[in-house]
């Protein structure tokens, strides 16, 4: 019987914190929400620059997380990457006048 509720404990304390996680993770998208959307015509490429940050936060949380996942951690970090580099080559699109 101990062993059965240690283990629901431990299963509880995992999903509290794994809702945890995604509630902040949604105050976050929530708040972001907010920031008010430009038309596509007055966009530039500031949004694409603001996009490329976020990236780059992203994958600097990812690197400095210290479990693995099973691999799925460095594979995020491999496609964030080759994302940063599109969003590179479409900085690069523009400022050579394309549209």
């Amino acid at each position: 019987m101990i062993k059965n509720w240690k283990g629901a404990l431990g299963a509880a304390t995992l999903s509290l914190a794994t809702f945890g996680a995604g509630a902040a993770w949604t105050a976050n998208a929530q708040a972001r929400a907010l920031v008010p959307i430009l038309r596509p015509d007055e966009r530039g490429d500031r949004n694409l620059r603001a996009d490329r940050q976020r990236v780059e936060v992203v994958i600097d949380q990812l690197q400095r997380d210290p479990r693995d996942y099973g691999g799925h951690r460095e594979t995020a970090v491999d496609l964030l990457t080759q994302a940063r580099a599109q969003i590179d080559a479409g900085l690069a699109y523009e400022e050579r006048g394309g549209h």
